[in-house]
This record gives C-alpha cells, sequence and structure tokens, in this order.
C-alpha cells in the first residue's frame, strides 16, 4: 500500500495492489474461484481500513475482467459486504469483453480448433455479463475505460464493444486511447497516466 501524490491531482488517493494466490509472494495455487475469493476479501480489507474513502476498483487485462465481476457481486442488495455507493467507480485498462471472444479474436482461422473449445475453459470472466449486473444497480459505479491504442494482445473491438454496451445500459463512463501504446504501457505513458488523474478527479 502506498500514498500516491501527483501535482495535477488536489485529490489525497491510496493505493493498494492484491497480490492473488500463486502470484508473487503469494501461495496457493491459481483458478478463477480462488482468485475471485482473494478480489472479494481484498474489497472488504480495503472498506474497513479506508472506512472514510470511496473505493475505485483498478484493474488491467484479465484483472479488469476480475474488478468488474467483484463490483457485479457487490452491486447486489443482499450481498450483506460493500454497499454499492462504496464501489464508486472502476478503471478498466485494456479490457476485453470475456475469455471465449477472446479465443474467437486471437485464432480466427477456420481451420484453427481452440475457439470451438471454449465450453471446456477453466476461467470463463465476462466483463459483458458484469456490467449488464452492475447497471441494474441504484447507483452503479463510474467506469473509464482504459485502451492501448497499438495493443498487440486484445482488438480495439473489444473496448468499441464495451464502450456500445455502457451507452447502452445507461452507464457513466469515460473511454480514452492511448495512442502508441502496447497492451501492458497503457497507464505508463503519459497521456494514460493523465486520463487516470483526470477521471479520479472529476469523481
Amino acid at each position: 500500500m502506498l500514498n500516491a501524490a501527483n501535482q495535477d491531482c488536489d485529490v489525497e488517493v491510496k493505493l493498494a495492489a492484491l497480490s492473488y494466490r500463486g502470484y508473487w509472494t503469494s501461495g496457493g495455487r491459481p483458478s478463477q474461484h480462488g482468485i475471485e475469493q482473494d478480489a472479494q476479501a481484498f474489497v472488504e480489507w480495503a472498506a474497513e481500513f479506508f472506512p472514510s474513502h470511496e473505493l475505485v476498483l483498478w484493474g488491467q487485462s484479465i484483472g479488469a475482467g476480475i474488478a468488474a465481476n467483484v463490483a457485479a457481486s457487490h452491486s447486489t442488495k443482499d450481498s450483506g459486504r460493500v454497499t454499492p455507493r462504496r464501489l464508486n467507480a472502476m478503471i478498466l485498462e485494456t479490457p476485453f469483453v470475456s475469455i471465449r471472444r477472446m479465443l474467437a479474436a486471437l485464432y480466427p482461422e477456420k481451420w484453427v480448433p481452440y475457439k470451438y473449445l471454449w465450453p471446456f475453459l477453466r476461467n470463463w470472466w465476462d466483463t459483458e455479463e458484469a456490467l449488464r449486473t452492475i447497471a441494474k444497480d441504484s447507483v452503479p459505479p463510474t467506469i473509464l475505460l482504459l485502451s492501448a491504442g497499438q495493443d498487440e494482445v486484445v482488438p480495439a473491438t473489444e473496448a468499441d464493444y464495451l464502450e456500445t454496451l455502457c451507452k447502452q445500459l445507461q452507464l457513466r463512463y469515460q473511454r480514452k486511447d492511448v495512442a502508441g501504446a502496447l497492451h501492458n504501457d497503457a497507464s505508463t505513458k503519459n497521456a494514460g497516466r493523465q486520463a487516470i488523474v483526470d477521471f479520479v478527479k472529476s469523481l
């Protein structure tokens, strides 16, 4: 955890990062169910540790799907965890719609079988499904879609699809395409960092 200060941002920001099970120094083996449990516990810890702060979930790539899933699980009225108003916003960096769609995007050739094997996926994070659940909440979080202009992993059509979905669901959102950024560069480029600062200041 660290305190984040920026000369262009006049709000206090505390940044806390989660190391999922099986990654970095965390023990255990990664799985979708286990990672979702870790993310849920992390959000509950953050809400308790920072009781006077609004929560902004930030996920990159697959992490964007995890963040959306956590927000969706907390948007239900009977969750008994964090109230929807505490989940103030989400930053979805280089997001994709679903693992199933990514299979088709990565292996579009008809003679390649991988995209037909989606029923056997071990992970199935679905940002579209999560956003549809979030949209039913009385106070859904504001969303920043941060995409990389030269993303070599996730096609631009994924962010386009999510933007159209946000419009259809009447979700409050912002979209920023970071020119020249590769998949892992969107938030490290000056334009990406500034977009995040502007988004946080606008909340």
